[in-house]
């Protein structure tokens, strides 16, 4: 392995020969793969060249943009939130890729004391836009519960984007996490009751809505009556509880639509944009590994 230092455009740069092979014969170089960091963005180049049997040379380069993202590799409270705080000041694009408002973040900054539980920890920096992706169990007003809060203690408003294929965690989901640990008892999981398991439970089987259902009002309709025919003949049988009503969860979902509609857009794109831009991205995870 070999590291070596050189200057380009003011900048640092570190390069790390990850890999070299050579061809013994004529001690030429075929292979090498490098890491290297030019100021704060990470790229990986591939490079290799071959002789042809005419013995003509052929050359092949590349090279990927790299994102940072920061895990728990533990069972949580790894002080994820901190790191994301302490890099998010010189990143571009901040992202919470999972996990749902059961957990959070505790920051401790020049505003205040705030624990986050959607919003990306690095949304104090006014430089950054904040992501909510698709892989996150989104519910919406604590998503803007939070917004409002940090906003009354002085943050200035955040730039947030969300992805249109992001899942909500519905009402009934809260509901469902409710009656579930009252059902179990003494047997109960001890659950946050933040709707998690029922939304993740809807979400692979197919039943639950993502952010985007909500701007198609006849589909939306007709799967908001099918779901809640299923959903009924839960509350019915096994947990003896209220109905949903169809119509009051249309009324819902559509205050859910105001709230989200000036930030829903297609992550994806955005973020491969900013990664053929050369932006720094950094993902930010809400859960220990070992969960």
């Amino acid at each position: 392995m070999k590291t070596r230092e050189l200057c380009k455009k003011g900048s640092l740069v570190f390069g790390c020969v990850l890999w070299e092979r050579y061809d013994q014969k004529r001690f030429k170089k075929k292979f090498s793969l490098h890491l290297q960091t030019y100021g704060k963005s990470y790229i990986i180049r591939l490079y290799a060249s071959w002789h042809t049997k005419k013995g003509e040379k052929r050359e092949f380069k590349e090279e990927w943009l790299m994102v940072t993202a920061v895990v728990g590799a533990n069972w949580g409270d790894e002080g994820k939130g901190k790191i994301t705080d302490m890099l998010g000041e010189t990143s571009d694009i901040i992202v919470r890729f999972q996990g749902g408002a059961n957990a959070g973040h505790t920051i401790i900054n020049d505003y205040g004391k705030f624990a986050l539980h959607t919003l990306p920890s690095g949304v104090f920096y006014n430089h950054t836009t904040s992501v909510i992706g698709n892989g996150v169990a989104l519910n919406i007003p604590v998503l803007f519960k939070e917004i409002e809060g940090i906003v009354s203690q002085g943050v200035p408003q955040p730039k947030i984007l969300v992805s249109d294929r992001a899942q909500m965690v519905m009402p009934y989901h809260i509901l469902f996490d409710q009656y579930e640990e009252e059902r179990l008892g003494k047997n109960s999981f001890g659950s946050t009751k933040s709707g998690i398991a029922p939304f993740y439970s809807d979400k692979y089987a197919k039943i639950g809505f993502q952010v985007s259902e909500l701007f198609d009002d006849d589909s939306l309709k007709e799967k908001i009556k099918a779901v809640c025919e299923k959903k009924n003949v839960l509350l019915e049988h096994l947990y003896h509880k209220p109905l949903l009503d169809p119509d009051e969860l249309y009324n819902t979902l559509m205050e859910y639509k105001e709230m989200v509609a000036p930030y829903v857009c297609d992550t994806s794109l955005f973020l491969h944009e900013a990664i053929k831009e050369g932006k720094n991205i950094l993902l930010e995870g809400q859960l220990g590994s070992l969960k």
